[in-house]
């Protein structure tokens, strides 16, 4: 008896390894492809100008800044690396095992050059989230070719946010930097400032567009978190309108606000009396007018979360009302694009019950050493463009 027993069990135990063996080899159905490479192009005239926002995924280099939890991306060898044991669970042994080089800063710095050339020239703004510091937003803002970059000043110890930007159509008339603050109860003590900057455009000194680069509280942190966060934002445009005029001040937020839908309360409710979701515009109605059609050449949102297997919108396009509603200048919604390049989309990402998904991006990879297995980002970017 106990040899049946023994018998049928290890059977059992044998057809569920084989299953799971079986189902991790389960590919998609084809691989996803978006739209081709140049559908992503999105060339620009004199009276236009070019927004995008990208998240780029931990960019840092490969030196100890002082102040900064920045010891997961240092070399092995470092003997800043000591401070990984002050990490818990994951990242405590994740920090161990990355071994950041200098030459794999360099590899992601290109990475991120070719995601941003896939939508032709160079965006005459650019919002970028994850950068570590000014050096590596420096360095980034010569691989690209931009002359001018702003970033924010260290509110948070890790990440920063950055806006570069070309001042062929528009000049820099100010730069500031929105610090969010938390009700005590959330026990958070930072996150990072929102980053302002206020463009005249040239030729007509009346006309103020302000940038406005966001990088919320993520979501380990409570909504009322990102509540406040959206607060922040709305007074500061509030303000600048109170300081340019109405008529005279337009605005545009990007970066990634962390916000899902069931979010609750809503940090988006904060915003509508305010400000415009670009994405949302497009879908509903300005698709319509998009020369390229390109609503069905894209994926359902800028990021994917694979522990709840769902598109997310977590990456944003809003702008004030002035700009939908056409005036000294316009949003052009019709241009709107989460830039879902071919080459920076992973297929077959298979999860461990067996089941697959397409057309995700391609994360970036920290331990590869060349560029075919680094991948990009964990985002995907977004790109509008403003009538002037």
């Amino acid at each position: 008896m106990r040899g049946i027993l023994f018998l049928s069990f290890f059977l059992l135990s044998f057809i569920i390894s084989l299953n799971q063996s079986l189902a991790v080899e389960v590919k998609c159905e084809g691989p996803t492809k978006y739209g081709s490479e140049k559908d992503y192009i999105l060339n620009v005239g004199k009276n236009q100008i070019k927004v995008m926002t990208y998240n780029i995924e931990n960019l840092f280099d490969a030196v100890h800044d002082e102040g900064r939890d920045d010891y997961e991306f240092l070399p092995k060898d470092s003997p800043e690396k000591e401070n990984c044991a002050y990490q818990s669970g994951y990242y405590k042994t994740l920090c161990f095992k990355t071994d950041w080089t200098e030459q794999k800063f360099r590899m992601h710095l290109e990475q991120t050059k070719k995601i941003i050339e896939a939508q032709g020239d160079l965006p005459d703004v650019l919002i970028v989230n994850e950068v570590e510091n000014v050096n590596v937003a420096s360095q980034l803002a010569d691989v690209l070719g931009y002359p001018k970059f702003l970033v924010s000043s260290g509110n948070d110890k890790r990440i920063e946010l950055a806006i570069f930007y070309k001042e062929d159509k528009i000049k820099l008339r100010e730069m500031k930097e929105l610090v969010v603050k938390f009700p005590g109860e959330l026990r958070i003590k930072t996150t990072r400032n929102i980053l302002v900057a206020n463009f005249s455009v040239n030729g007509k000194p009346n006309k103020v567009l302000g940038v406005y680069a966001n990088h919320w509280p993520s979501q380990g942190s409570p909504s009322a978190a990102r509540v406040a966060a959206a607060k922040i934002l709305k007074k500061g445009i509030q303000d600048n309108v109170k300081k340019y005029g109405k008529d005279n001040y337009h605005a545009i937020a990007g970066g990634d606000f962390n916000t899902i839908d069931k979010d609750s309360p809503h940090p988006f409710d904060q915003l509508t009396d305010t400000l415009q979701d670009v994405e949302t515009i497009y879908r509903n109605s300005a698709n319509k007018n998009d020369p390229n059609k390109m609503l069905d050449k894209m994926p359902k949102g800028s990021y994917y979360y694979p522990t709840e297997r769902a598109w997310n919108h977590l990456d944003h396009f809003f702008v004030t009302s002035n700009l939908v509603e056409g005036g000294l200048m316009r949003a052009g919604i019709e241009n709107f694009r989460i830039v879902s390049a071919p080459f920076a989309i992973k297929n077959n990402f298979t999860f461990k019950n067996g089941k697959c998904v397409n057309g995700i991006p391609a994360k970036y990879n920290v331990d590869a050493t060349t560029p075919e297995k680094a991948g990009f980002s964990d985002h995907f970017p977004l790109e509008m463009t403003i009538e002037l």
